[in-house]
């Protein structure tokens, strides 16, 4: 599954890695993880707005969690998206304008509904590594 649609080169390369282990002495066996497929649809809700909330909103460091907070950085972000945002790439202006409509127009149902789903592909891995020590396949695509 994890080579299904997947970037020539990038095959290649993981595929290289693969013979590369096989030739240190490695056991390797394709296994199946229908599952995968849907990684990138749960990845990209949580990647997108969950780093949107951190990093746009958040100011580089989110909130809610225990640890040692950036001040600096968070000043130096707020004050570099409300004086420089044009300076800021086109990806990322995407991205902040899909992440606003997202908000909204849904308050965080796809996030929420693709942490839900996570810990269900999460565990289609963890059965595959109580036999293995290890995955190895393209993630997801980029264009």
């Amino acid at each position: 599954e994890g080579f299904k649609d997947c970037n020539r080169e990038v095959e290649i390369i993981v595929r290289n890695a693969i013979e590369k282990l096989k030739l240190k002495g490695a056991t390797v066996e394709a296994v199946s993880i229908p599952e995968h497929i849907h990684g990138e649809a749960i990845w990209s809700p949580i990647a997108l707005e969950g780093g949107y909330t951190q990093m746009i909103k958040g100011g580089g460091d989110g909130m809610n969690w225990c640890g040692q907070y950036s001040t600096w950085m968070r000043d130096h972000v707020r004050r570099g998206l409300k004086t420089k945002i044009n300076d800021i790439s086109v990806t990322l202006k995407y991205a902040i304008l899909l992440c606003e409509y997202l908000s909204e127009n849904y308050d965080g149902h796809f996030y929420s509904k693709a942490q839900n789903l996570v810990r269900w592909l999460r565990a289609s891995y963890d059965k595959v590594l109580k036999s293995y020590d290890v995955i190895i396949m393209p993630t997801i695509k980029f264009p």
